[in-house]
């Protein structure tokens, strides 16, 4: 029996409604977008690098400093260079 007609059973009819809500958008749209996807997921970098320097400037006796400061290095350079990627992917659509 072939698939059903809501997509192959991967992804379901989600999949399917973002992909065609995806397609029918205009480039303008697509890369407003990106662009704001971008500028948030900076302003998210820039929050959580101000939240690890305010828990580590307070020295709680529960805080492991050395976690603190590498997990929330690695959050914000990914949320960082997440935001750049989809910064510049927007730029690039122009």
């Amino acid at each position: 029996m072939g698939a059903p007609p809501w997509g192959d059973g991967r992804g379901g009819i989600y999949r399917v409604s973002i992909n065609l809500i995806y397609l029918h958008m205009t480039n303008e749209r697509k890369e407003n977008i990106l662009s704001e996807s971008g500028k948030f997921l900076i302003d998210i970098s820039k929050l959580v690098f101000g939240g690890i320097i305010l828990a580590g400037i307070m020295k709680f006796e529960t805080i492991n400093t050395t976690l603190l400061y590498s997990m929330g290095g690695v959050s914000v350079l990914v949320c960082f260079v997440a935001g750049l990627v989809l910064t510049t992917l927007a730029k690039k659509g122009k």
